[in-house]
């Protein structure tokens, strides 16, 4: 066997030197049979390397299709060498729009074009064949610059450009418009002419421009294949939000909205949203952030007669910060944001079917809550997250998550080593990823318990603390050893501990944490970020890759590509 491959691409990617990272793959061949497809196409190459050299490399190596990311600065540099391959995300900037005819047969995935003006995007979609071009998406971000801005004009000249480009009707998905200033010439008698009906296609619409709530009917009447809509900068008054929730109640393609831009809900507003909610069946997600906490008690009740929308985000600069719910059960729904902590107690008497709690930045009076809402949902509680900026600080949940039998993922931001110790010492019979941060950490005390662990599966730690002595370093490379050799259950381990100190990985140690890679055979990804582990440069994962090379040719398992 060989390392996995997901561990040799993350150790890949933590190197930023191209030349590194040709070498270290020159090793990577010798060890693995499909080491062009599960390795080179999925490393980062480093964004200031040339991508010639890259392309030149890869095909060099013997790669013949392969895709690699672009920017339209480095077109003319990888035109003229006639090198196959096929570009994933083309990213076109304005000044070198005029170099997208270069690319005429080029298979794109997606090509990404910002900002730009209607009449440079005719110039060049002109000259650009669509018909015999391999573009599979198109993006357009149209920005206007001018000082009085028309939106019946840009939309016109869009239209122009989808007319004289079929295929267009077909490939654009993206199409974000956007002003730079503030002043609209737009008004309710002239946006009645405009025809949207060209931008079928356009799955994600982004209007950042004053007042384009005027167009919101037609948005939602014309554009036929339209799922996301995102309304930035937008100074709505009440009639105006009343009426987009009204169109939405019958709408049957949209999935996500965004509304920014208005500083609370209005009475009127509340209640359209709430009808809007119990009559709209496609609507998956809505997001829009206000300044104020919704207090209306009608809310929670909508939500939970809504059986199709799975996010519902509001109040994002609310100053109570209170707890995020998912509903179970009677609702799909799975999130709501910042709700009035006074509403807990019903929430809680009333629907005890919490299936995912999370709880962000959210008031200290409501702490207690905590250790009621896993208790009393106990029986359906799968998720939990919490995120609290206080640095240390010990929840007391140890005793409440042992009882609970069903919870299987739990990411606390903030949390005291000795409960994370108490977890695993537990087995917990559910319990099957952790995530979290801490300050304290003993490096022995973690790996043996990991170690003892029989249950859990995914593990990642964020080691917030500054070590002060130097061997605790060297225990921190044996306990990693002792975890990759004895734990026999762990898919995922990730450690990252940024504050430590630099300190070389002797010798002996390598030997034996490369015998424990190589011996591992549940792992399947590794991400160890610290510094004293990639402080021996390159040679570090050159000679954990040559090892393996050598235990492939002793026993007889020699694998070329």
């Amino acid at each position: 066997m060989s390392l996995p491959h997901h561990v040799v691409i993350n150790i890949i990617n933590h190197y930023t030197n191209l030349n590194n990272i040709f070498n270290i793959i020159k090793i990577v061949r010798l060890v693995c049979r499909d080491w062009k497809e599960n390795i080179v196409k999925k490393i980062t190459i480093p964004t200031n390397s040339i991508p010639y050299d890259v392309i030149k490399w890869l095909n060099y190596i013997g790669l013949s299709d392969f895709t690699v990311n672009l920017n339209s600065r480095y077109i003319d540099e990888v035109k003229n060498h006639g090198i196959k391959y096929n570009i994933g995300t083309m990213k076109v900037y304005v000044e070198d729009i005029d170099k997208l005819s270069i690319l005429s047969k080029t298979k794109i995935d997606i090509l990404n074009i910002s900002p730009c003006n209607t009449q440079k995007l005719i110039e060049v979609f002109k000259e650009l064949d669509l018909k015999n071009n391999l573009i599979g998406r198109i993006e357009l971000c149209v920005t206007s610059f001018d000082s009085i801005f028309s939106i019946e004009k840009i939309f016109e000249e869009i239209s122009q450009l989808m007319e004289s480009q079929p295929t267009l009707k077909k490939t654009l998905k993206k199409l974000s418009i956007e002003s730079r200033f503030n002043n609209s010439a737009i008004t309710s008698n002239s946006i009645l002419s405009i025809d949207l009906s060209p931008l079928k296609s356009v799955e994600h619409l982004v209007i950042e421009i004053p007042k384009p709530n005027i167009l919101v009917s037609q948005m939602l009447s014309q554009i036929a294949s339209l799922k996301t809509l995102i309304l930035q900068s937008c100074p709505f008054e009440v009639i105006d939000i009343c009426n987009l929730f009204k169109c939405l109640e019958k709408n049957n393609t949209v999935q996500m909205l965004f509304i920014g831009g208005f500083p609370a809900m209005s009475t009127d507003e509340i209640q359209s949203l709430v009808s809007m909610l119990n009559k709209n069946k496609t609507l998956l997600q809505l997001n829009f952030p206000t300044r104020e906490t919704i207090q209306d008690q009608s809310l929670p009740m909508s939500c939970i007669v809504n059986t199709t929308i799975k996010e519902l985000i509001f109040g994002v600069y609310s100053p109570l910060r209170c707890l995020l719910w998912r509903w179970g059960e009677k609702s799909n729904l799975e999130l709501i944001d910042k709700v009035n902590c006074n509403q807990l107690d019903q929430i809680m008497d009333k629907h005890p079917r919490l299936t995912s709690l999370v709880v962000d930045n959210v008031d200290p009076r409501v702490y207690h809550y905590l250790s009621t809402f896993i208790k009393i949902n106990s029986k359906t509680l799968t998720e939990m997250t919490i995120n609290i900026e206080s640095q240390k600080i010990s929840l007391g949940l140890s005793n409440d998550l042992l009882l609970n039998r069903h919870l299987v993922k739990l990411d606390v931001n903030v949390w005291s080593f000795t409960e994370l110790i108490q977890l695993l010492d537990s087995n917990h019979v559910s319990v099957r990823d952790v995530q979290c941060s801490i300050w304290e950490f003993d490096c022995k005390q973690f790996s043996e318990s990991l170690c003892r662990n029989r249950t859990l599966t995914h593990i990642g730690l964020f080691i917030k603390r500054k070590s002060r002595k130097r061997e605790s370093q060297q225990t921190f490379i044996e306990s990693l050893i002792d975890i990759l050799s004895r734990n026999e259950v762990l898919t995922s381990l990730s450690i990252n501990a940024p504050n430590s100190k630099s300190a070389a990985i002797n010798q002996n140690q390598l030997t034996r944490y490369t015998d424990a890679l190589y011996n591992n055979n549940q792992i399947t990804s590794l991400n160890i970020q610290c510094r004293f582990l990639y402080s021996t440069t390159p040679t570090t994962l050159e000679t954990i890759l040559d090892r393996t090379y050598h235990y492939l040719e002793t026993q007889d398992k020699i694998i070329y590509p």
